[in-house]
């Protein structure tokens, strides 16, 4: 998200990386066309000082979908949100009084709009274009709107009974360009979304009385709830109006937003930590229900701290694990809130291995003349291998080595009794010391005379 932290600023017209920006209330003043061209530009927070929308400000902002108007811009000027294709829900503040020409032109993505008690005059093409359009509420009047103001608009404009508006004709303006029903109503009533009591709206806008009011497609967050609707009562736990119900509206109304706090999930099931290579240890787990994913972390050296996560099943693997001591881990299962914060769950236990290399495979013995012959399949990173064993009836300990691949012939192997063979991958650190991996299990064999 940007933040706009000064006074004036250089036009950021046709920046394509810019999708959210933040203008503080230290800013009184927004210049012409500062955003013009932002084509994914999606949400904007603008200062609650400045009093102008500017020519141009956001035009051609293609993905532009949610802006507040502050209560203090009292003009909007022409083409200041003209192709903002994806504007659907806008709330024009009570102190505006003038609309630019071309202000909301091409909205096609926009629904409805009401008009503030200042606004007396509808410039050419204000809403032209705006092809969804389909309710227009007037509060003041008498009023004007130009010829050209609904060009490619199929829409019912609503207007006080004792204070009409006068639709101007022109010979030029094709009368099949455009479809407006004006309807008189008696009174209108302020509509108010709100997350609480004693919290300001989110939200407004105004109905006529006896009007079948649309819920708003709104979706307030809060951290750390699910947002499930909207109720009457500011103290109720369920939602009894979501987006697109009607209400019929006989007074002021106040909806109030319903929230669920969210349940961390369960903690994980079946953790297991194994070496898997020089400086690497695999974790899995059994899966937490409605986990949207897993943080990992750890304790090396004593010190406990962030490790990874992953949204991508129930396994990670630590590529900066210590080799030459234990490393200890716990995993925790998290869902996401509509903010985007994670809300985590508890981790009942931890597991622990080193980042050493994993055993050999395919580990066989074969009787050959005058010995046992060992081999095995390569371990990624050995750069050698150990042969431990008891052999020839002594103690279990030290048979030999090889740095010469994946093969090694014990000639000291009894004939007449069995040998037993471990066979262990390791490799070097940087001060040249041996580092052991993991063995397989054992296997036997007989010398041939």
């Amino acid at each position: 998200m940007w933040l706009i932290s000064f006074f004036e600023f250089t036009p950021l017209y046709g920046h394509n990386s810019l999708k959210s920006v933040v203008i503080p209330d230290s800013v009184t003043e927004i210049g012409n066309g500062v955003f013009s061209d932002c084509k994914l530009l999606e949400s904007v927070i603008l200062s609650h000082n400045i009093t102008a929308i500017p020519d141009n400000a956001f035009d051609g902002c293609l993905l532009l979908k949610d802006i507040k108007i502050p209560e203090a811009v009292i003009s909007i000027g022409e083409k200041a949100f003209n192709s903002c294709a994806s504007l659907s829900l806008i709330y024009l503040p009570d102190g505006l009084q003038t609309l630019g020409t071309r202000a909301f032109c091409d909205c096609s993505s926009l629904k409805s709009v009401t008009i503030p008690r200042e606004v007396i005059r509808l410039e050419i093409f204000v809403f032209a274009g705006c092809n969804q359009l389909s309710r227009i509420l007037l509060l003041g009047g008498p009023g004007v709107a130009e010829a050209y103001a609904f060009i490619g608009v199929t829409a019912s404009v609503y207007y006080p009974q004792d204070n009409p508006w006068t639709m101007r004709e022109s010979e030029h303006v094709d009368p099949d360009s455009f479809h407006v029903t004006w309807i008189p109503y008696s009174e209108s009533y302020l509509v108010q979304y709100k997350l609480s009591a004693s919290d300001p709206a989110i939200f407004k806008d105004y109905a006529f009385n006896g009007e079948k009011f649309i819920i708003e497609n709104l979706h307030p967050t809060k951290a750390n709830y699910r947002f499930l609707g909207w109720s009457r009562s500011s103290t109720s736990t369920t939602a009894q109006y979501r987006a697109g119900m009607s209400y019929t509206v006989s007074r002021n109304l106040i909806f109030y937003a319903v929230f669920e706090k969210i349940t961390p999930p369960d903690a994980v099931t079946g953790l297991k930590a194994v070496p898997a290579g020089k400086g690497r240890v695999t974790l899995t787990w059994t899966a937490s229900s409605g986990a949207e994913g897993y943080l990992i972390y750890g304790q090396k050296n004593g010190k406990y701290a962030y490790v990874g996560m992953t949204t991508q099943g129930t396994t990670y693997t630590d590529t900066k694990a210590l080799y030459d001591d234990y490393n200890y881990y716990w995993v925790f299962p998290y869902v996401k809130d509509e903010l985007g914060n994670m809300i985590p769950g508890s981790c009942t236990k931890y597991v622990y291995a080193k980042g050493i290399l994993t055993a050999v495979t395919g580990l066989k013995a074969s009787s050959v003349k005058g010995g046992v012959k060992l081999t095995w399949n390569e371990v990624t990173g050995a750069e050698g291998y150990l042969v431990y064993g008891i052999v020839a009836g002594k103690p279990y300990g030290y048979v030999g080595m090889t740095t010469k691949g994946t093969t090694f012939t014990d000639k000291t192997a009894s004939s007449t009794e069995y040998n037993y063979y471990w066979v262990f991958p390791y490799f070097k650190d940087s001060n040249g010391k041996m580092v052991v991996g993991q063995t397989a299990k054992y296997t036997y064999g007989r010398s041939l005379k």
